[in-house]
């Protein structure tokens, strides 16, 4: 190999060993050479970035969680986890994804708290996306809305959150910013039926007979759902011979 390979090489490694003792300066010792005072200056922004941009989308956790366990998961997330993207934005997402495999001994409504405010984010930052126009019978979703099924009320603002299984429409509106509505357990299964592409009395059958209630009943409700949903925005719906 020529001479700028080697340098070049040298480099590379010199620099992940900086970027893992940054990190991780428990396990991973400094390159030779360094000043340690610019060493701790480094970790400090390094820290401090990453904290700053996760308690912007998360600032509930942390207020419940308490700075010394917060502070402590964020230290242990730069020394343990690898986020797959260089941009700052991401990192939230990383941070969720990694205390998903802890083991460590965490309140139950955390996970769900997080991704309900990295939820919220993304759909707040997402690309406008033009309207899917509904067949008859069919029923066509907010291009930018998403479903939730969550263990805990996180969407309340009780502290804690009570543990009460809940299941969230999102979506987002453009005078209003990203909204939140509640569903019924039916109601959720319903609108993953007709997201899925079934048609109203389709999904409404087949709810009905893991129900064990009549479709027409089922069928009736989900008309007056998709009416209020329609209004705010969530939903729109092609025409059908029996009418809406």
């Amino acid at each position: 190999m020529h001479k700028g390979g080697l340098m070049d090489d040298a480099h590379i490694r010199w620099q992940r060993a900086f970027a893992a003792h940054l990190r991780d300066p428990v396990h991973h010792p400094p390159p030779p050479g360094l000043d340690p005072r610019g060493v701790a200056t480094y970790r400090r922004l390094l820290l401090g970035n990453t904290d700053r941009i996760l308690r912007g989308i998360f600032p509930r956790a942390r207020r419940l969680l308490g700075s010394s366990t917060w502070d402590g998961l964020v230290a242990r997330f730069l020394a343990e986890a690898e986020c797959p993207s260089p941009f700052y934005r991401e990192v939230p997402g990383a941070f969720l994804d990694w205390l998903r495999g802890q083991t460590v001994d965490l309140p139950a409504w955390l996970i769900p708290l997080l991704d309900l405010s990295w939820t919220r984010f993304r759909l707040d930052l997402a690309e406008d996306a033009e309207w899917m126009h509904p067949a008859p019978g069919r029923v066509s979703f907010n291009p930018v809305s998403c479903l939730r099924s969550y263990s805990h009320a996180v969407h309340r603002l009780t502290d804690p959150p009570e543990e009460r299984p809940s299941d969230l429409l999102l979506f987002r509106q453009p005078d209003s910013g990203v909204r939140m509505i509640e569903l019924r357990p039916s109601s959720l299964r319903l609108m993953q039926g007709l997201r899925d592409g079934r048609g109203l009395r389709s999904a409404c059958e087949d709810l009905a007979g893991e129900l064990h209630l009549p479709a027409a009943s089922l069928v009736d409700h989900a008309r007056r759902l998709l009416r209020d949903l329609r209004g705010a925005g969530a939903v729109r719906f092609g025409d059908t011979p029996e009418g809406w």
